[in-house]
């Protein structure tokens, strides 16, 4: 047997701005999807995929596209099963060749059955089932940016900047930046979080498709490309002067440079025609102000999460006991130390 394990993450600054060579900072948090991956002695290959199945899907020996073996009734199956099946083909071919169990439960980063929270499930997923296979087939841990270079190469990889799953890899506080040309890769290292920081996480209740959203700002980016020129200078700015701050432990400037971020991104999804802070967002933002604390969406915004952040550990208790008031679930910001993680035992 075969397991491992990855953290959710969020995004603290350089959403969108990360895709154009600016910085970024991301933090793997303390909730994570663990899998495991053996062989069976009969039988076909068998995915138990919690949240997506409540019981393990059953697919024959030799299926070359794994989405043809699920019904009408469980079609919201098909994009994950074509994306798992291109993992395994890349990282272990040798896994669809016989009877096994792979499972994968990712229960923790979904609010529900039906609503991921925003935190890198996908990513997570990624990085565990093809680690899981490039160990099984080099008898060893693949090295994190082999890992990031094979999953991000993959046609079934949404397109991006490779953000959340450097930050599932490597766990942490990481700064990511993307290489100047595109035949250079990322590089990404670790940055200290400061003790005197305390922060949340808060679902917004709504769902957002990063991919959309991402695809939105591509568009005017081309249609537009002088707005486009002189938003990105402010953002790029700004998401370098925030890791400059934390870096150098200038925790007031740090949080200042967030909420100008914050602010800039909403400016943008009205100029690209995309509501990147919601109403929600926006209230949350209010609820924030109001407890002396900094609010801002985490990710492409138009949904999922946002974080809180403070150096007043009373104020971030306070501002969570009114989210919790007014129905909103929200829980503590630690980074996860530990990334990708491996073990290898018996089988029971």
């Amino acid at each position: 047997m075969i397991a491992a394990s990855a953290p959710g993450k969020v995004i603290l600054v350089g959403e969108y701005a990360v895709l154009d060579g600016a910085p970024a900072l991301a933090m793997g948090v303390d909730r994570r999807v663990n899998a495991h991956w053996h062989p069976r002695k009969s039988g076909g290959i068998e995915l138990d995929l919690p949240p997506l199945t409540d019981k393990p899907l059953t697919l024959p020996l030799g299926e070359s596209d794994w989405t043809r073996a699920v019904g009408d009734h469980q079609s919201h199956l098909c994009s994950a099963l074509g994306a798992l099946q291109r993992l395994i083909e890349h990282g272990e071919p040798a896994w669809l060749a016989g009877p096994s169990t792979l499972h994968v439960d990712s229960r923790a980063l979904y609010a529900d059955t039906a609503a991921k929270l925003g935190l890198g499930s996908s990513a997570a997923v990624a990085a565990v089932v093809a680690g899981m296979a490039m160990r099984s087939r080099h008898g060893k841990a693949p090295a994190p940016a082999d890992l990031h270079a094979v999953v991000r190469a993959l046609p079934s990889h949404v397109q991006g900047s490779g953000l959340d799953l450097a930050a599932v890899i490597h766990g942490g506080v990481i700064e990511y930046r993307l290489g100047s040309a595109s035949p250079h890769p990322p590089t990404w290292g670790a940055v200290p979080w400061p003790d005197s920081l305390s922060g949340l996480i808060v679902w917004s209740g709504e769902t957002a498709s990063s991919s959309n959203f991402v695809a939105r700002y591509q568009a005017w980016k081309e249609a537009e490309p002088q707005a486009w020129s002189r938003q990105f200078r402010v953002l790029q700015q700004l998401a370098e002067a925030s890791i400059k701050a934390l870096k150098s432990s200038d925790i007031g400037g740090f949080i200042e440079s967030l909420a100008d971020y914050s602010q800039q991104t909403g400016t943008m999804g009205g100029l690209m025609g995309a509501c990147i802070a919601t109403p929600t967002h926006r209230q949350l933002a209010s609820m924030a102000r109001a407890h002396g604390v900094m609010y801002k969406p985490s990710g492409a915004g138009g949904g999922d999460i946002g974080v809180v952040l403070s150096t007043d550990i009373d104020a971030t208790q306070a501002v969570k006991a009114a989210m919790a008031d007014a129905g909103f679930w929200a829980m503590a910001l630690t980074p996860s130390e530990d990334g990708l993680t491996f073990e290898s035992k018996p089988q029971a």
